[in-house]
């Protein structure tokens, strides 16, 4: 104890008594720990004592033999090549030293090793030493104690050129002898730990203080072996300026002439006056470091920024840094700090920053081979999650498949689950199929951990059945059993993700009320929990359920707060959005040139990270269009995808504006199942747009059936999707559906509503257009005080359509007012006739009438008149021979169009053109006849009858009014009214 403290004078005369008093009683180990002793001295003190040791090894076979302390005194003595070859010797002989003295002789070894710069000889020591880290090296029983074993476990590091592993085992070992109270030992540790930073090219100053604490204690205690190796290295120790702008100018190489100030104040770990004096110096960047040390500076460097709690603000420098000093340093630190810094860029919405950090990261750790598989998964998994982001979907498939693949093989089940919900949907999937990423998510479903079932739940809800037609019920099951989950795990960001989800899903106007307060929920929460890219998903989300609901000042504010959000984080994405939904509201109150410029801006903004930007402008295009009252044939077509549902209607949709009513009509009817399997959120719109065509074409029966869809939210606004397309009040599309089927009165109430609430949404073209029908209406009925009424409101709206730029739409407003009309009044029929008002019972005929009156010049079929369904048996509507004679008749008009005067040319004209009407109602694609059924054949005998009785009837009541049904009823198998 008395050596391990400094007392050596005390150390050596009690060292004496021992031995004698061991020789008086005939023990045979007395040489051998009275030399074990003398050994310590000789390190410690030098001179004399050094002497003293080398006498004892030569006088005694034990010090002969002893190829440790062999080694030891060939070295004191000055012999290195001897030293040297007796180290590799020892080399040898490690497995052969006994158990109790075996730390004790490592730690001499150790010694020996870094003086002869002996590497091999010091990684097997420092392998044999590590287990024992902690301990103080104790020999023989305690005759000596030799310090900490974490002192030689530096000097090893420090031998083989590990001088960060070097410094912070001898710091402890400082540490370590202090809790010892080994004086000497404790400045023996100092000497090395400084010269570990001398090598490193550390701040001298650390060093020069370390190294004036030892020479102080080596002359307080005589070690004079010590005192002249501390004079030594203060040798080496530079002065202040020139140490710092080393220093500096190693930095500026490993972090760039632009780095930071902080991030190389960091780097330096330099007070900050002797830093600002360096910048001051300005030195240039060093040109003369080694790769090594180049490695070793930016681990430093990056050790720097994690002690001084500088890694947040420099995630990214961090994660390249570690990454770059690699094999240096720990690899799976430097993993973990490049998956932080990713994340962190994918949070900041700089997806290519996160691409650029994995993939250099993956680089770097392929040299680990197999142990390197989950960090190969987690940083695959990220990085697929960049590219997404980016609008490389494809790219991202692969790799995240890729990720979830890896992740498997090595039993990795969080990291693939977190790799398979990262998937893009694959758009080659049409819709309906069961894609990849959904077959993926329902493997992993009843397995998964809590936290990722609601996930999985949520992300199977809302995105991978969203195109599944009739999925509406198990995707609102899926979201409303994870979101309930989702509660009961108390972690507020998963809830956030999963409510997220859920209004994704529940975009239909069934649950308004909840999604109202659910998206009031979201956004505070997403807010609350530092997550945008939500927090802006739910605020379009709550626009977009505000709009609907008509609360169209909430709607605003809550656009502008999205607005402000988008524009502060510049991501192209949310200003998309924030445009489109801009156009929105300018489309909606009529402003159609801003409409224009802020769905190009969207567009502009989002073409180069998602394929839906184009999609989204030609939706928009078509919406805009439809609000001025024009046709744009090449947005409508591309308003929807060719594969979606919604496409059948868009062709119906293009043949009426074509001039193709009968093709239309058709279309339109057997379009008609695109009403069941209408995309969430776009069930509103599509109802109206099947509205608008119904009434075009005078379809009653599509016509009640989108009533009958529609009247449980009459009092909504229809909406598509997130906001991309609003048509103003369902009302407006209720009305028109009651005029087409006949019944005026509640035609002109809901039409009347329909323009009150397009009033106040500011939507000047839909009160327009509300004002235009309601005024054919209110002609058409033609009651007392409507003439009036229709005048006023009729002049409404070809004030706004002038001021707008609109065209309003031909129809009743262009003729005469009807001079009949007829209105079901409970079991009975009002009819109206030249201001004379009948009843008449109600009967199968009557309503027949009625539904030709109230689309006066439209062709109707008889079987549609009848309620039929067409069947399979068929016969030709004309043979071939009236085909011969209509091609006859045709050759002779055309010849006196070419050669008759004006007024002959007029009515050759009529008639070649009712002839052409004919044969292309009677014929198919290329002239083929049609075939009419025998149902048709049917209805047109029975609609012919029951027509016939009602004009009867009529002709009963009022007979001026028969006379006129009698002379404007067409009847056969198409059926029709001329008001003239």
């Amino acid at each position: 104890m008395a050596s391990l403290q400094g007392r050596y004078r005390e150390a050596e005369r009690l060292a004496d008594e021992a031995r004698d008093h061991a020789h008086a009683a005939g023990s045979p180990d007395a040489e051998v720990v009275y030399l074990a002793q003398v050994i310590v001295w000789a390190w410690a003190r030098g001179g004399e004592t050094a002497e003293r040791f080398l006498d004892a090894c030569r006088a005694t076979p034990e010090g002969r033999n002893n190829s440790a302390m062999s080694t030891i005194s060939c070295l004191y003595a000055g012999r290195f090549e001897e030293a040297r070859l007796s180290a590799r010797s020892t080399r040898s002989l490690l497995d052969h030293i006994p158990g109790p003295p075996r730390l004790y002789a490592f730690k001499l070894l150790a010694e020996a090793a870094f003086v002869l710069d002996e590497r091999d000889l010091a990684a097997d020591l420092y392998e044999r030493l590590l287990p024992y880290a902690g301990r103080c090296a104790i020999g023989g029983g305690g005759a000596t104690a030799y310090g900490a074993v974490s002192q030689s476990l530096g000097l090893c590091a420090m031998t083989g050129g590990d001088l960060d592993t070097a410094v912070r085992w001898l710091r402890s070992a400082v540490d370590r002898n202090r809790s010892f109270g080994a004086g000497p030992y404790v400045a023996a540790s100092q000497a090395d730990l400084a010269d570990a930073l001398l090598r490193r090219g550390d701040d001298p100053a650390e060093a020069a203080d370390l190294l004036a604490d030892a020479a102080a204690t080596a002359e307080r205690l005589g070690m004079d072996r010590l005192g002249a190796r501390v004079e030594a290295l203060r040798a080496t120790v530079p002065s202040d300026a020139d140490a710092d702008d080393r220093t500096l100018a190693r930095a500026v190489a490993v972090l760039g002439a632009q780095a930071d100030r902080g991030l190389l104040a960091a780097a330096c770990d330099l007070p900050a006056e002797r830093f600002l004096a360096a910048l001051a110096r300005a030195p240039q960047p060093a040109t003369d470091v080694t790769p090594d040390e180049g490695r070793a500076d930016r681990l430093r460097a990056a050790e720097a920024i994690e002690r001084l709690g500088m890694h947040r603000r420099h995630r990214n420098e961090l994660a390249r840094l570690r990454l770059a000093a690699l094999p240096l340093g720990d690899p799976a630190t430097a993993v973990r700090a490049t998956l932080d810094a990713a994340r962190a860029a994918l949070h900041r919405f700089d997806p290519v920053t996160a691409a650029d950090l994995c993939t250099a990261a993956l680089d770097r750790v392929a040299p680990y081979g197999a142990t390197a598989r989950v960090w190969r998964a987690e940083l695959l998994t990220v990085l697929g999650t960049a590219q997404a982001a980016t609008g490389d979907r494809s790219t991202a498939t692969q790799t995240l498949t890729e990720a979830a693949d890896l992740a498997d093989l090595t039993g990795a089940r969080a990291v693939a689950i977190e790799a398979t919900l990262a998937m893009p949907l694959d758009a080659r999937y049409e819709p309906g199929s069961c894609g990849p990423v959904e077959t993926r998510l329902r493997g992993l479903l009843d397995a998964a951990p809590a936290p990722y079932r609601v996930r999985i739940m949520a992300r199977l809800g809302a995105d991978a059945l969203a195109s599944r037609p009739g999925a509406t019920s198990e995707r609102e099951e899926l979201v409303d059993r994870a979101v309930d989950e989702a509660r009961s795990l108390d972690d507020g960001r998963i809830l956030v993700e999963v409510l997220c989800a859920w209004h994704r899903t529940v975009l239909g106007p069934a649950r308004i009320d909840e999604r109202l307060a659910r998206g009031a929920e979201t956004v505070e929460l997403a807010r609350r929990h530092d997550m945008p890219a939500n927090e802006l998903e739910a605020r379009l989300n709550l626009f977009t359920t505000l709009l609907t609901a008509g609360r169209i000042d909430q709607a605003e504010a809550e656009l502008h707060r999205y607005e402000d959000l988008a524009t502060r984080i510049g991501e192209p994405l949310f200003l998309m959005y924030a445009r489109s939904r801009r156009a929105t509201l300018a489309t909606l109150r009529g402003r159609f040139a801003d409409a224009e410029r802020l769905a190009r801006e969207a567009y502009e903004a989002g073409r180069s990270v998602t394929p839906d930007a184009k999609l989204l402008y030609e939706l928009q295009s078509f919406a805009r269009a439809l609000a001025r009252g024009e046709t744009d044939h090449d947005a409508c077509a591309s308003s929807v995808q060719r594969t979606a549902t919604a496409y059948p209607l868009v062709v119906a949709l293009i043949m009426e504006r074509d001039g193709r009513p009968d093709e239309a009509r058709e279309q339109l009817r057997t379009s008609m199942n695109i009403l069941d399997m209408a995309l969430a959120g776009f069930e509103l719109y599509t109802l109206s747009v099947v509205a608008d065509l119904a009434s075009r074409l005078g379809d009653a029966d599509c016509a009640a059936e989108v009533a009958r869809r529609l009247s449980p939210y009459a009092h909504h606004v229809a909406v598509a999707g997130t906001g991309s397309v609003c048509t103003g009040s369902t009302a407006r599309s209720l009305g028109r559906c009651a005029a087409t089927t006949g019944d005026l009165d509640t035609a002109a109430t809901l039409l009347r509503d329909g323009i009150a609430a397009d009033r106040r949404l500011g939507a000047l073209p839909f009160v327009a257009f509300g004002a235009h029908e309601l005024a054919a209406v209110l002609f058409r009925r033609n009651g007392p005080g409507d003439a009036a009424e229709a005048a006023t409101v009729r002049a409404e709206a070809a004030s706004i359509a002038s001021t707008l730029g609109m065209t309003l739409p031909d129809n009743a407003l262009s003729q005469a007012p009807d001079r009949v009309a007829l209105n079901r009044h409970g079991d009975s029929w009002a009819l109206t006739y030249e201001g004379r008002t009948s009843v008449l019972r109600a009967s199968k005929g009557v309503a027949q009438l009625a539904v030709l009156i109230a689309n006066p010049g439209r062709d109707i079929a008889a079987i549609e008149l009848a309620g039929g369904v067409d069947s399979n048996d068929r016969m030709q509507v004309i043979d071939e021979t009236a085909k011969l004679n209509y091609r006859k008749r045709m050759s002779a008009l055309q010849t006196e169009m070419e050669h008759g005067d004006a007024a002959t040319v007029a009515k050759a004209s009529r008639e070649y053109d009712a002839i052409v009407r004919t044969v292309k109602r009677a014929t198919g694609l290329g002239g083929r006849t049609r075939l009419a059924s025998s149902e048709a054949e049917r209805a047109r005998i029975n609609v012919t009858r029951t027509l016939r009785q009602a004009i009867d009837q009529i002709l009963a009541i009022d007979e001026a009014a028969g006379l006129h049904l009698h002379a404007g009823i067409r009847t056969g198998t198409r059926c029709r009214y001329e008001s003239g």
